[in-house]
């Protein structure tokens, strides 16, 4: 009996797809949703002012007082990243926003500063030596780790490598969590990526882009309020080398609603 061409492209859809079932994703807290997601809005494409022949990587966010306003009334958010040029070495520079919509970024290429002598630059400790062994469960394969605390828990975004967590593309970014007072045990706060290869993106201006490569999650938490207000991503949207800068790589934020994690 001949099978009908729905169930044929049905039998080819389920063996394209990833199937990592792993312990990171049984012990999820949220299944099928993820609340910080939830909380993101219609992303902004940041480096404009970068945008012909340069490739702007590892994005950084934070707010800062300006001088005229020594009050502290009002706060100016200021992106840091690593950005090179065609044919420049790597240097770091800074774009200005302040309210983080669409084309309310400001910043020039005289800005551009020293050489970077370092490429997206974390922090990890524990208090006893566990050698090689990955203190994330499952030994899920990820990187680009970025770590805050509040409620008494380290919250991290990384970037899912190989989909081992969720089971989504190569590049998925993933959130997890675990006690402040060890550093260890982590946990995956949802089996959902927040952005992964293949997405179909559309900005707060309209327009929609794909993108081969997404990494170096980062986000922006408020210190008086603990809340996130920003998440960002690297991306490159052209096809290129894996291992050598390529020009048009751009820095995406998606501004997100004041939202701060379940204890």
């Amino acid at each position: 009996m001949n099978k009908s061409p729905l169930v044929f492209a049905a039998a080819l859809l389920a063996l394209a797809m990833p199937s990592f079932a792993t312990e990171a994703t049984d012990n999820a807290l949220f299944k099928g949703r993820n609340p910080l997601g939830e909380a993101m809005g219609k992303p902004v494409y940041a480096n404009r002012v970068f945008q012909q022949g340069c490739h702007c990587w590892c994005p950084s966010l934070i707010k800062v007082t300006p001088q005229y306003n020594p009050d502290g009334s009002i706060k100016r958010y200021v992106l840091y990243f690593i950005n090179v040029r065609k044919g420049a070495i790597a240097g770091t520079s800074w774009l200005y926003s302040d309210d983080l919509s669409p084309g309310s970024w400001y910043g020039h290429h005289s800005e551009l500063v020293q050489e970077a002598k370092f490429n997206n630059p974390a922090i990890i400790f524990y208090p006893n030596n566990r050698g090689s062994v990955n203190q994330l469960p499952g030994d899920v394969d990820h990187e680009d780790a970025c770590l805050w605390e509040v409620n008494g828990q380290y919250h991290a975004l990384m970037t899912d490598m190989s989909g081992r967590a969720t089971g989504g593309k190569k590049k998925a970014v993933m959130h997890w969590f675990a006690d402040a007072k060890s550093g260890t045990n982590y946990r995956l706060y949802s089996d959902l990526p927040l952005a992964y290869v293949g997405d179909s993106i559309t900005f707060a201006e309209g327009n929609t882009e794909r993108y081969y490569r997404m990494e170096r999650p980062q986000v922006y938490v408020n210190p008086e309020t603990d809340k996130v207000e920003a998440f960002l991503l690297a991306c490159n949207p052209r096809e290129g080398s894996q291992s050598a800068p390529t020009e048009g790589a751009s820095i995406i934020i998606w501004p997100v609603n004041h939202w701060k994690p379940e204890k």
